[in-house]
């Protein structure tokens, strides 16, 4: 999963990279406008930022990327003040809750623990929570392949991908997903990426082609077909005939029919 910061302490960066290197590919900005480029065109899922300056904290900075982005969690990383009060209880209201201190107890556990915490109001984990629940299926294994690919949108792009990332045989794969009652992995995926789509694009922040970059598309053609083709709409309309929501209960009706269908054919 994906992880941009920008913080201009050096040993801050350096701390952060240690504490998230295992775990998370993450990709320090120069600047503010360079972190919205990261966050509009790279599969970008948390963020974490120092908005502490010698004269200001750039509350509005924080502010503007809640405004355009608010599905995408902010983790602040900052040094400790007791000027921070008002910026915290401002930041705070517009959902940034997570803070680590800057020399104050930002040990690696604690700094990876803020951001794991953090990604679980993610978009990925939005979503599988989702389709888990709808799908009611208990398998750590269906959990985690759907996280993997759902956490790694622009490098899974295909059942292939998916199933060499997992480390498992073509066939294997797909004999699992039949064994669970669910689709093809090339139809999971699909719709996993439709759903992550339609997602982002309830953001301001996103238009269609931050959306196809953020997915890897190699063309951007591919993605309007991969619309056109499941939903029978141009892409310029998915922000606004097809939200989350409507993708995900369509995605699990079809399930709970291919299912019911199976059962009464056996």
């Amino acid at each position: 999963m994906r992880a941009a910061a920008y913080l201009t302490s050096r040993e801050a960066r350096r701390r952060l990279r240690e504490a998230l290197e295992d775990a998370y590919d993450l990709t320090i900005a120069a600047d503010w406008s360079e972190l919205d480029h990261l966050i509009r065109r790279e599969a970008t899922e948390v963020i974490i930022v120092d908005p502490v300056r010698p004269d200001v904290v750039e509350v509005p900075a924080i502010e503007r990327l809640r405004a355009y982005y608010p599905s995408l969690p902010v983790v602040l990383y900052m040094p400790f003040g007791p000027s921070l009060a008002d910026a915290l209880l401002r930041l705070g209201s517009i959902g940034v809750h997570r803070a680590v201190f800057f020399d104050h107890g930002d040990t690696e556990k604690a700094l990876r623990q803020a951001v794991d915490e953090a990604v679980e109001s993610s978009v990925p984990e939005t979503i599988l929570a989702r389709i888990l629940d709808g799908l009611a299926i208990d398998s750590a294994g269906v959990e985690g392949a759907f996280r993997l690919a759902l956490g790694n949108v622009d490098t899974v792009r295909s059942a292939l991908d998916w199933s060499s990332f997992l480390d498992l045989p073509h066939r294997t794969f797909y004999r699992t997903f039949r064994e669970f009652g669910l689709p093809s992995p090339k139809t999971c995926l699909l719709w996993l990426r439709l759903m992550y789509a339609a997602r982002l694009l309830e953001d301001p922040g996103y238009n269609p082609y931050d959306v196809v970059h953020r997915l890897g598309y190699s063309a951007p053609s591919n993605f309007w077909r991969h619309v056109q083709d499941t939903l029978g709409l141009r892409a310029s309309e998915l922000r606004y005939a097809a939200t989350f929501e409507t993708l995900l209960r369509r995605f699990l009706s079809d399930q709970l029919r291919a299912r019911t269908g199976t059962e009464d054919s056996s």
